[in-house]
């Protein structure tokens, strides 16, 4: 096997050509709510790579470290853990790895978790053929609404950064929560994505209207070439939902700058697992794209009878959690 190496670097180090669950940006976002971002590179034989880890404290000296969507596909060794064990704050409990899609590698020695932090399946379309090619991928469900709301005069707009505009959609956004049952991130938390957006990660918001009435907005976020499709709403007009419009305009556009592939984030797992977001995947999968799984989230543990105990109660509140929310 070949030798791995793990090097902090400074946080505008980081590379966000394949998630921008590992960019600067994430962990900007991420601060807000209590984590700490460690940037690391990791080296593989002749292959480099660049690695956001995340930690937070639980109690006292103690913390937890994620890595959201990392390492990238082929980076993931055996030794990681131990290699950023030394790196990282003494009192870290454990370390959660949250696979990409792509990944082949099969970690060992580890604990899985019952319920994964990250969506297990996902949409991913490849857009190096061209708006032209992909959309012609549209399953009939996909270009029968798109086909509708054109005719009844959706307009779907780029948000120039107005606060009446945002309010508006975040207004639909909250909305949705109280009728799906999920559980809304405040305006705050989405705010910082746009106020932290810089040239190799960035975050932008299309917004769908009819008759000058807002009535729906999807938040992408875009890596140097690949995006994510991160938060979503709209309000149905007269049985059409603003939703493939909206997602129909955001590929021409990734199509338009050359973006090699758009994650549609999130569908149900494989055997049973995420169930909760199984009413995404037919609206998904309509675009087309493939459909991908992943290694479902696990723990290396650091310390291991503190684990146990902080294993038995995510365990409770996750339960409790998804027993009366599901996500949009």
């Amino acid at each position: 096997m070949e030798k791995l190496t793990v090097e902090p670097i400074q946080l505008e180090q980081l590379e966000s050509n394949n998630n921008p669950l590992q960019s600067g940006l994430w962990a900007n976002v991420k601060k807000g709510n209590g984590w700490i971002a460690y940037p690391f590179a990791i080296t593989i034989g002749a292959k480099r790579s660049t690695l956001l880890v995340l930690v937070k404290k639980l109690l006292l000296n103690y913390s937890i470290a994620y890595l959201p969507y990392g390492p990238e596909e082929g980076f993931y060794h055996p030794e990681l853990s131990e290699k950023l064990t030394p790196l990282l704050p003494k009192g870290v409990v454990f370390i959660r790895y949250d696979l990409p899609f792509g990944n082949t590698q099969k970690p060992t020695n580890i604990k899985v978790l019952k319920e994964s932090i990250q969506p297990e399946g996902s949409v991913i379309l490849d857009l190096t053929k061209g708006y032209v090619e992909v959309s012609k991928s549209y399953r009939q469900r996909a270009k029968r609404h798109i086909k509708r709301g054109k005719e009844r005069g959706l307009e779907i707009f780029k948000w120039e950064g107005d606060e009446a505009t945002f309010e508006g959609w975040y207004r639909l956004y909250r909305q949705k929560g109280v009728e799906k049952e999920f559980s809304p991130r405040t305006s705050g938390y989405i705010k910082q994505f746009f106020t932290y957006s810089g040239e190799k990660c960035r975050a932008e918001l299309y917004c769908a209207a009819y008759q000058d009435k807002l009535v729906g907005g999807i938040v992408l976020l875009k890596g140097v070439s690949s995006a994510l499709y991160l938060f979503g709403t709209s309000k149905n007009i007269d049985k059409v939902s603003p939703a493939y419009l909206l997602q129909d305009y955001a590929i021409r556009e990734l199509c338009n700058r050359n973006f090699k592939s758009y994650d549609l984030h999130g569908i149900s797992g494989e055997g049973g697992r995420g169930s909760h977001l199984a009413g995404l995947d037919q609206f998904k999968l309509s675009f087309g794209g493939e459909k991908v799984v992943r290694h479902p989230s696990f723990d290396t543990p650091l310390k291991p009878l503190l684990y146990y105990f902080y294993s038995i109660l995510e365990r409770w509140r996750m339960r409790r959690y998804r027993g009366s929310n599901r996500d949009s």
